[in-house]
């Protein structure tokens, strides 16, 4: 009777484990070895979020607030407002990423504000605060980051990342 409880525990323990598996498979997670591969879809509420986040938090910015995103194939295009000679205006920028190496990366690729054009400096500092910041939303972790597919659609921005877990 011992023997029956303890198979019985085991095929659970089992069970419970493929299921569990199974789960985190369905979820976006696909794990091999020491690497998890996470696939990561943030909507446009979230991207527009931390685009409102990111770009407020500096001085050498494009616009002075972020009002709202609008994802396209293959771009973002950014909303906001720039205070001009004492006056609201309305401008926008379009951002595209993508991945080399592993590493993602993050560019404004056209910009309409008035008096600002593509070889405003701080488009520069732009492009890497935006970098760091969708990297740390995608995922935060103790293990190294492998940026394997970027892909922006008019529904969300997904991004597949290999994670490297620290032995």
């Amino acid at each position: 009777m011992k023997s029956t409880r303890v198979s019985l525990l085991l095929i659970s323990l089992v069970l419970a484990s493929a299921l569990l598996l199974s789960a985190c498979s369905t979820l976006g997670l696909v794990f091999s070895g020491n690497k998890i591969t996470v696939n990561v879809n943030m909507t446009e509420s979230q991207v527009n979020e931390l685009l409102a986040n990111s770009t407020s938090q500096s001085n050498d910015k494009l616009l002075d607030e972020v009002t709202s995103v609008d994802m396209q194939d293959g771009q973002i295009r950014v909303f906001g407002t720039e205070n001009v000679n004492g006056a609201q205006v309305n401008g926008s920028y379009d951002v595209s990423m993508g991945q080399t190496g592993g590493d993602l990366w993050v560019r404004v690729v056209a910009v309409d504000i008035p008096g600002k054009d593509m070889n405003d400096p701080s488009i520069t500092s732009l492009n890497n605060r935006l970098a760091r910041d969708f990297t740390q939303m995608a995922v935060e972790n103790q293990g190294n980051l492998n940026f394997q597919k970027v892909t922006i659609t008019p529904d969300a921005l997904q991004m597949v990342i290999e994670v490297t877990i620290d032995k």
